[in-house]
């Protein structure tokens, strides 16, 4: 198989995917791009940064091919698939291939997650919740949050300096479009079995630990509002967690521009991190609401969870844009995750 190879994926695909597979076969038929510092048409524009890949050439309503949204898990899943062949024959050299990738990527996604917005609202409409309505405003309020967070967190990659960055930007703002996707799996009731977020334990061992001795000193009187008091602090305590290497990540930015104050830069980490972290709860507060356990009424304890998992995926960003500054990322010697279940069963 020679190295512009790109096998065709199933013919069943999301209109997005489909396009993906489209713009594959173009880009592998003309030769795998422009070689070189080569620019490709459609190709992203020179700021440097993430530009606005949170946008798509078209708004998605979820109901094109025939509501394949209640299959939402696969269609992610077929989004990265695709992306991961094209990547596999794509010179990491070749920024404006990666970038183009990533965008379509990133579409595909999207549209994913947009479609995944007809079966929420159809819950929240039937239930009378006051959250019916807002799904699609709160997707994007996630994305121009995840945009602003990858574009702040990309100056501290090594190759931040040079034209490399705009490939780590397009790629950490499909990642934060995957997690979305990988939240909605998890809480959203899509008529399946729940894709579980895997627990991080051997990443956050003292979180984890601060967790148990909550839940083993807890006076049993309400077991629900309990495990949601314990999962909270566990939540915070793994942002925190990350809080703690914002100070590295400033001192990288300026270590790459001498020209910048790292306590601006600092604060625009941090600034950027609080308006992600807030976009996301929004996310979980419509997703648990959405949920197959909102008949209960448990939406504190799957709201708790939702944070958790929300706490556990915002790790990989840091593993993208500064491998090792948060310690047992992937290749440190162990995974980051744990088999002990998801975020709502942490136990050891």
């Amino acid at each position: 198989m020679s190295e512009c190879t790109v096998t065709r994926s199933q013919p069943q695909l999301h209109r997005r995917a489909r396009a993906l597979v489209a713009w594959g076969l173009v880009w592998a038929a003309s030769g795998c791009g422009a070689e070189g510092g080569g620019r490709e048409g459609g190709g992203s524009g020179a700021g440097g940064k993430g530009d606005n890949l949170g946008e798509t050439d078209g708004e998605s309503t979820g109901a094109d091919d025939g509501g394949v949204t209640a299959d939402h898990r696969a269609e992610v899943l077929h989004c990265d698939m695709l992306a991961s062949r094209l990547r596999e024959h794509t010179s990491l050299a070749r920024v404006d291939a990666i970038v183009a990738l990533e965008r379509e990527r990133n579409d595909c996604l999207v549209s994913a997650n947009d479609g995944a917005v007809v079966v929420v609202e159809s819950v929240l409409t039937a239930a009378g919740d006051p959250y019916a309505g807002g799904g699609l405003a709160a997707w994007k309020d996630h994305r121009n949050a995840a945009l602003v967070a990858c574009n702040a967190m990309v100056e501290a990659h090594v190759d931040a300096a040079s034209d490399a960055r705009r490939s780590v930007a397009a790629t950490c703002v499909g990642d934060f479009e995957a997690q979305l996707g990988a939240i909605l799996d998890a809480h959203v009731d899509f008529g399946a079995v729940p894709h579980a977020i895997p627990a991080a334990r051997d990443r956050y061992d003292d979180c984890y630990l601060a967790h148990d001795d909550e839940l083993a000193n807890a006076p049993g009187v309400d077991a629900i509002l309990e495990a949601a008091a314990a999962d909270t602090t566990l939540a915070a305590c793994i942002r925190d967690v990350h809080d703690g290497v914002v100070g590295e990540l400033a001192a990288r930015v300026v270590a790459s521009f001498p020209g910048r104050d790292v306590e601006a830069v600092e604060s625009e980490l941090r600034g950027a991190a609080a308006a992600l972290r807030s976009a996301r709860e929004q996310v979980c507060e419509i997703a648990v609401r959405a949920g197959p356990d909102r008949a209960a009424g448990g939406f504190v304890a799957t709201a708790a969870e939702c944070a958790v998992d929300a706490a556990i995926l915002a790790g990989a960003a840091f593993d993208l844009v500064a491998p090792g500054v948060v310690p047992g990322g992937p290749g440190e010697g162990g995974t980051g995750t744990t088999d002990d279940g998801g975020s709502g069963d942490t136990t050891g």
